[in-house]
């Protein structure tokens, strides 16, 4: 049985929110990981709504401060 969308990212927040409030970090690997446990789809779900396409960071140093100013 597959989660409606919003209940996938709504247990995804709250996990992020978990680990930050534990002091088990900054929540932000967490979701991510959740949620592709929760339904690998889910990434591909979200991008779709996305109307003008998006963007990958990928690399070993950066990508908060590359996505930061991108954003």
């Amino acid at each position: 049985m597959r989660l409606p969308l919003a209940a996938e990212i709504l247990a995804a927040r709250a996990a992020a929110r978990l680990s930050q409030l534990t002091g088990r970090g900054g929540g932000t690997t967490v979701p991510g990981k959740l949620l592709w446990k929760l339904d690998p789809a889910a990434i591909d779900r979200l991008a779709q709504r996305l109307p003008a396409g998006s963007a990958l960071v990928s690399a070993t140093n950066g990508k908060t401060t590359t996505a930061a100013m991108a954003a």
